[in-house]
């Protein structure tokens, strides 16, 4: 049990040291505001955590503590903005909530992301874009190859079609190819 808590140039408390005795095992603390009960509760919840404070226990033997403040408010309930008066409650429950709102931010920037690689492969009316460059390019290729063959084979006149110029060339390499009827 704590005997006494002191406290010295913290918040409201100046010098010299106060101290506050005659603690019992629960001990309700208040005050108007500006009069130090933060300052107290936050010796008891963490004496590490105020430079200027000390616990003195009883017997030298410290006990766990369980302090009901501000601080622990804001660190274990968590109103919900979706559902106004709808209050998680623990640490680990803020958490995994905040987690989950980041994964959702995430997930919709993905979103955005995608439809916008969408839109650049497939174009705005899904008709163009890079998909509709690349078949323009495969098209142009095939036709120099075309006009390649066909100037090699030695045609005289350009084939009006492209495609019927590579079939007729293997038309006519299939025809020269000899026949094996085994």
């Amino acid at each position: 049990m704590i005997e006494s808590i002191q406290i010295q140039n913290e918040a409201s408390y100046g010098s010299p040291c106060e101290t506050l005795s005659g603690l019992s095992k629960f001990n309700f603390i208040y005050g108007s505001n500006g009069s130090g009960k933060t300052t107290i509760s936050r010796i008891i919840a963490n004496e590490s955590a105020i430079f200027g404070g000390q616990l003195l226990w009883r017997n030298g033997i410290s006990l766990e503590t369980l302090v009901y403040n501000r601080d622990f408010v804001d660190e274990n309930f968590n109103q919900s903005s979706k559902l106004k008066g709808i209050f998680t409650l623990g640490e680990k429950d803020i958490d995994v909530l905040n987690k989950i709102d980041e994964a959702k931010k995430k997930l919709n920037l993905l979103k955005e992301d995608g439809l916008k690689l969408k839109k650049t492969l497939e174009g705005e009316d899904e008709k163009g874009g890079k998909k509709a460059e690349l078949v323009r390019l495969e098209l142009d290729f095939e036709e120099q190859r075309a006009t390649a063959i066909h100037n090699r084979a030695g045609y005289g006149i350009k084939c009006r079609a492209t495609m019927e110029c590579l079939r007729d060339l293997e038309y006519e390499r299939m025809a020269a190819m000899p026949y094996d009827e085994s």
